[in-house]
């Protein structure tokens, strides 16, 4: 089993095709082909079906592709964890301009930088926080910010990337499951699943930090739901108005994992739409070694948390 062969899988869950996979990995789609069948002969198993309209995952091959990501997601890590390790921390200053819609802005960042300065290392760290995906990745693009920190859907991140696929990289820090989240005392005890049924009834129906991918942005279900990145209106929301607020485990173990708010599993349309959460930074190809090291931090803080 080689790194290789977990790569195209991965990319080809994505892309639902051998074709699209060669194209974007520039290789030939005999070879993208040859791999993947060298893999399912390495363990035994059929991964993929293939059709006339495409690909797609066995039931094994889902389980050998959340293998292949965790696999890749700790390779890349530990490249970060290497080119962390070559520069002396205290010999340096950091100073970062970062563009946010994330919640690991205001969550991380600022355990982070005091673990620094008590490591006396002069940081210097300015954030902009936005709505908007699109002008974090511009202001990352036009060089006005170093690093973008995003909380987004796989799907609608990689639309984003696919736009601009010579000038960004992404780098994964996390991934995350979608909850839904209320008052305690609209909870009642019995439920631990709140189904697309159940949200759709609730008085008051809140998004946080979660960005609607464009599938969802002329769907009945949006017009209903309220979109803030801000806790505070969601805690009056949930307080005050009897909603159901959807959002990032990390955001729920951080803004509201209290005695006053209850976090149930999410089943419904979102979870076809959005199948994903991650939370992400995004820089430059040209980006220096300062860069991919203050990523490597930020991703090491939240595997503490």
């Amino acid at each position: 089993m080689r790194l290789e062969q977990l790569k195209c899988l991965v990319d080809i869950a994505q892309t639902g095709s051998i074709t699209g996979t060669a194209q974007r990995m520039y290789a030939t789609q005999q070879a993208v082909s040859k791999s993947i069948k060298q893999l399912e002969k390495e363990l035994g198993v059929d991964i993929l079906v293939r059709t006339n309209v495409g690909v797609r995952l066995t039931p094994m091959g889902e389980k050998v592709l959340k293998f292949a990501q965790l696999v890749l997601d700790e390779e890349a890590y530990l490249r970060q964890e290497i080119r962390n390790s070559q520069i002396p921390l205290d010999t340096e200053k950091i100073s970062m301009q970062i563009s946010s819609t994330s919640s690991v802005t205001n969550l991380v960042l600022p355990n982070l930088i005091a673990k620094l300065h008590a490591q006396q290392v002069d940081v210097q760290v300015n954030v902009v926080s936005f709505s908007n995906v699109d002008d974090v990745l511009q202001n990352v693009r036009s060089g006005i910010s170093d690093i973008g920190l995003m909380t987004i859907n796989g799907r609608e991140l990689q639309r984003k990337l696919d736009e601009h696929p010579d000038t960004l990289e992404m780098e994964l820090l996390m991934r995350d499951d979608m909850v839904a989240v209320m008052d305690r005392r609209q909870y009642s005890g019995e439920k631990t699943v709140i189904t697309e049924l159940d949200f759709n009834q609730a008085a008051a129906k809140t998004l946080y930090n979660i960005i609607p991918v464009d599938d969802m942005r002329e769907h009945i279900f949006m017009n209903n739901v309220i979109c803030s990145n801000d806790a505070d209106f969601h805690r009056s929301m949930m307080e005050k108005a009897g909603a159901i607020t959807l959002m990032s485990g990390l955001a729920y173990q951080y803004y509201f994992n209290s005695k006053k708010y209850v976090a149930l599993k999410f089943e419904g349309l979102m979870n076809q739409v959005v199948p994903e959460l991650v939370h992400v930074a995004v820089y430059r190809k040209n980006a220096g070694e300062p860069i991919h090291r203050f990523v490597a931090m930020i991703r090491k803080e939240m595997l503490i948390k």
